[in-house]
């Protein structure tokens, strides 16, 4: 019970401070920082596959808001990238590229409406990405050993 208690509230801090930064940390190329796709990666690896899917939705969500983009744009690829890296079974530095798919992704979806040629944007994607994830993966990593939400 007190490791479902904690595992909610790692996760709600996810997704508030994850929107947060996204929103205020500046942008390269219409490039941000994916911090809530990170964290989603992060969770679809380490929680259970419901609660991995459920996060991801709920990240997908909070992206499509503040990003301004049509519903269901972010919580699909979220949701993809979750079922992916929980269904293959991939590690977690795998997620980086996800951030590259999600720029193709919006393209599709998008078009001319993202400012930015796709190119560039998905050249700055790959670092952005990596750096996201290498920070979200550590904080998060740091709340679950902090919170004992593997110990039995």
């Amino acid at each position: 019970m007190k490791r479902d208690f904690v595992q909610l509230a790692i996760a709600f801090f996810a997704l508030a401070i994850g929107g947060a930064v996204e929103e205020f940390v500046p942008k390269f190329y219409g490039v941000g920082f994916p911090v809530l796709l990170s964290a989603a990666a992060y969770m679809a690896v380490r929680r259970t596959p419901l609660s991995g899917v459920l996060f991801a939705v709920a990240a997908g969500a909070a992206e499509d808001a503040i990003s301004g983009l049509p519903p269901m744009t972010s919580i699909a690829w979220f949701v993809a990238v979750a079922s992916l890296m929980r269904g293959f079974k991939l590690p977690l530095p795998i997620a980086a590229f996800a951030f590259c798919g999600y720029q193709v992704w919006l393209w599709a979806w998008m078009g001319s409406d993202l400012g930015g040629r796709l190119a560039g944007r998905i050249l700055a994607a790959l670092p952005s990405g990596a750096l996201a994830l290498f920070a979200t993966a550590g904080v998060l990593c740091l709340m679950d050993r902090e919170g004992a939400v593997d110990e039995k």
